[in-house]
């Protein structure tokens, strides 16, 4: 069960961190099947405490359908142009590389078929 939920119609970018080794964070998710969605993390590049992230997103049922380590800024991570290929609840899940660090950072998502979405 996903601890927040993204509002793909939202524009801020939401703040929290990874509070114990080994911790990750959860985004529960709307998407829509044949819609294109970009998901980013800022880290320490950007002025958060977290030195390295990465992002896993998996389908409605489960399966891991894109991931991304580094992709961002510095050592922040990017999904870029994820299509959704069915209509439901996906899930989002941000760690830092390694499971062995703590501190904060940052998540949005964008839809851009129906403009900037951040996470809520």
């Amino acid at each position: 069960m996903a601890e927040y939920s993204i509002s793909p119609n939202d524009t801020n970018w939401f703040q929290t961190s990874i509070d114990y080794v080994g911790d990750q964070d959860t985004f529960g998710v709307h998407l829509q099947a044949g819609f294109s969605y970009d998901f980013e993390t800022l880290a320490s590049a950007s002025g958060y405490t977290l030195s390295d992230t990465t992002l896993t997103l998996y389908d409605p049922s489960g399966n891991q359908v894109a991931s991304n380590d580094d992709g961002g800024v510095g050592l922040a991570s990017y999904i870029n142009d994820f299509q959704a290929s069915v209509t439901g609840e996906y899930t989002l899940t941000v760690a830092d590389y390694g499971n062995n660090d703590t501190g904060s950072y940052a998540v949005t998502a964008w839809n851009w078929d129906h403009g900037n979405g951040n996470i809520a």
